[in-house]
């Protein structure tokens, strides 16, 4: 017999979640045969079929019986359904009740006591029997009635539910008390032993008045759907890893924050919260309020795609930190120098990248960079490593969110320009804290998961590094004391374009958290807010988590530090190693082994000279130091090999086609403009050519060096 049939939903400590309806709130609960006390089976065979285990379906006695005792009071006082029939009634759900009906009744049960044991017919009655108050089966009648489990009932009130059969409305503990417990007395009397029978209707009456309506919880309405959609078939109890302590901690702090934010015009915010030892679920908020329509409140954002903005950076970063030149060295470290200077990337769908704040801050450090969430860096390693091996390791991630449309995103991938899931990133980020290894989310406490090593377990630990550094986060952040811990923890915040999603990411050694705020309706959050106020409220609940769990920060696990690496004292400018010359030194990681430059930059006479892929940024930045025009080879950096430009012919006057170039030998250099000698420029080498359409190719030769490029005007 296949009828839905609820599910009881537990967290880990076996606190009741959620029962999940079967229809329109009905609650049907399943409860094995031999997990039904011998009193209630007692009972209802004593109530509803004496004869339950002697006939074959139908009762003939008891059908004569109530013939000729109907015919004597000329009216319908007595009837003669078997429980056999009666599941066969509840089975065909017809609602008209007739002679005919009744026949067939009977037939259907003389089928069904051929195909199924005894066993199981009274199993299925016992589960299946209606008592009203949408509440079917004798265990959603206990919690529904007295709020207990089935084994928690006593003989007062098994014969109190019982007596209510077969006909709820006029029978009821609630509604009808009264003619509930003259039933439910003359029951107990034929079923269990007594000794004063006054007493016993005391007792009865007592228990009856005790009865009221269960209040079912619906707690984690937003898990429990994903939990009933990924799950082919619910069982009688699912116990979840979440835990509702965890989960009501959660909440009230999101929801206040959500509540102060109200001039930010912010509606929505979701929250997921992992245990890094198994990945496992302990709070799942999808959204503020369920029963909130007006704010599309049964909109999951644990599972909504949204851009993740710099929340996605650190994997990039990571992802570098393994990449190989041809002789097989790292290519990048945490001191290596990346160029914030401005950059162009593609020729037909140029991209120039720019900072959040749309300044350049010239070399700064790889820790840096990430610390302090710069985006043209960011991009140039996206550039260098390349967009498809970034969507492989994204994949090995757990973000199938960008299986269909990652490609479309290219370098802006670098900035969070893909859709993922907010599960996708908790889950991603929690790899850092766990040395590098990937598993799985669970909304079980699944034993013995597998495991992925996703990145080398020192890299994992240099990321932790950089994003726990409140130094390197200075430029970017200042001092702010949202993302600093009296315990080890990294944070990476993100936003998308014009703060329709703020996100924030937190993690220690033992949870990871990720918490969206936005709008589902698409409505921009109102003032720049940024990520503060998700990152304020997951350091809040971190906190608490810590101190519940260490009773002092002090306690709390550190991340480890990298095995194969060691600290040792380098330039802050140029990263290379610290000479007597440099005047800020600072420590960080080198890995053993490999042979580090003494730093270049900086001169015997106090001064420092940048290389020369820095003379543009030095012009706009008012850089006051030198600039080593021939430290690289010739190189024109804008615009591009085969740019493609567009005429506009509402701004004739004021269109040029500006050229960086860097590097060459000598302090001057002759340009070529279409096989012809255009000019000659001294340094710096940056100028501007006229706007003409049509295809053309600029030469430019410095000293013995040259190069040339093609761009098109359309």
């Amino acid at each position: 017999m296949d009828r839905k049939k609820s599910c009881r939903f537990y967290d880990r400590n076996h606190t009741l979640i959620q029962i999940s309806s079967v229809e329109n709130g009905l609650r049907r609960e399943w409860t094995d045969f031999d997990n039904i006390p011998q009193d209630i089976k007692k009972a209802i065979i004593k109530s509803e079929d004496k004869r339950f285990y002697f006939h074959n379906g139908v009762d003939s006695f008891a059908i004569i019986h109530a013939f000729f005792q109907n015919l004597k009071s000329k009216k319908n006082v007595r009837g003669a359904s078997t429980i056999t029939m009666q599941l066969v009634k509840i089975i065909s759900k017809n609602p008209n009740r007739n002679y005919y009906t009744k026949i067939t009744d009977a037939l259907n049960a003389y089928r069904m006591e051929a195909r199924f044991s005894k066993r199981e017919i009274l199993e299925l009655y016992l589960n299946n029997v209606p008592f009203g108050y949408n509440c079917e089966g004798i265990t959603s009648a206990a919690r529904t009635f007295f709020s207990k489990e089935l084994n928690e009932l006593t003989k007062e009130e098994i014969t109190l539910l019982i007596a209510s059969l077969p006909n709820p409305t006029l029978y009821n503990p609630i509604k009808n008390p009264d003619a509930c417990c003259e039933k439910a007395h003359s029951l107990y009397k034929k079923t269990f032993s007594y000794t004063n029978e006054n007493e016993l209707k005391e007792t009865i009456r007592s228990f009856a008045k005790k009865s009221s309506l269960f209040s079912y919880p619906f707690e984690m309405p937003h898990l429990i759907q994903f939990v009933k959609n990924n799950t082919k078939e619910l069982p009688n109890e699912i116990t979840l890893s979440t835990d509702l302590k965890i989960q009501n901690m959660a909440e009230s702090f999101l929801f206040s924050s959500l509540k102060s934010s109200n001039s930010s015009r912010i509606n929505n915010a979701s929250l997921l919260l992992i245990n890094n030892a198994d990945c496992s679920v302990l709070a799942w908020i999808g959204n503020a309020s369920w029963s909130d329509s007006i704010n599309n409140g049964q909109i999951d954002g644990v599972l909504t795609k949204n851009q993740a903005g710099s929340s996605m950076k650190p994997f990039l970063y990571a992802l570098s930190m393994e990449q190989r030149d041809e002789n097989h060295k790292r290519k990048y470290f945490p001191s290596s120098i990346l160029e914030d200077i401005p950059l162009e990337f593609g020729n037909s769908n140029l991209y120039i990248p720019h900072n959040f704040n749309n300044k350049y801050n010239g070399p700064v450090r790889f820790r840096i960079a990430l610390s302090s969430s710069l985006n043209v860096p960011s991009v140039a390693i996206l550039n260098d490593v390349g967009v498809e091996t970034y969507l492989n390791k994204l994949f090995e991630l757990g973000f199938d969110s960008l299986k269909q449309d990652g490609k479309k995103a290219d370098l802006g991938l670098a900035l969070g320009a893909g859709e993922v899931k907010l599960y996708e990133l908790v889950t991603a980020f929690s790899v850092f804290s766990r040395d590098g290894k990937y598993m799985q989310l669970s909304f079980t406490n699944e034993k013995n998961k597998k495991e992925k090593q996703i990145y080398e377990k020192d890299v994992a630990r240099i990321i932790c590094s950089i994003l726990s550094d409140k130094n390197a986060r200075a430029l970017g952040f200042g001092y702010n004391q949202t993302f600093q811990t009296e315990y080890d923890s990294i944070f990476k915040t993100g936003t998308s374009n014009q703060y329709q999603n703020i996100i924030a990411l937190g993690s220690t050694k033992d949870w990871t958290i990720g918490i969206w705020m936005g709008n589902f309706s698409g409505e921009t959050v109102i003032g720049k807010t940024g990520s503060s106020l998700p990152a304020a409220t997951a350091k809040k609940i971190l906190d608490n988590l810590t101190i519940q769990k260490y009773k002092d920060f002090s306690k709390a696990p550190s991340f480890d530090e990298p095995e194969n690496w060691t600290k040792k004292d380098i330039c802050s400018l140029s990263g290379m190693i610290a000479t007597k010359n440099c005047n800020a030194t600072i420590k960080e990681y080198i890995e053993n082994g490999t042979k580090s430059e003494l730093c270049s930059w900086h001169k015997a006479e106090g001064t420092y000279v940048l290389p020369s892929e820095y003379q543009q940024w030095a012009e706009i930045s008012r850089y006051s130091g030198k600039i080593s025009y021939s430290s690289a080879n010739l190189e024109i950096r804008t615009p591009q090999n085969n740019a493609i430009f567009y005429f506009d012919n509402t701004n004739q006057q004021r269109q040029a086609i500006p050229f960086e170039i860097i590097g060459g030998n000598e302090d001057f250099c002759d340009i070529f403009y279409d096989n012809s000698f255009y000019k000659t420029q001294e340094r710096p080498f940056s100028f501007s050519m006229p706007v003409e359409y049509g295809q053309h190719e600029v030469k430019i030769i410095c000293g013995n060096m040259e190069k040339n490029i093609s761009f098109e005007v359309k």
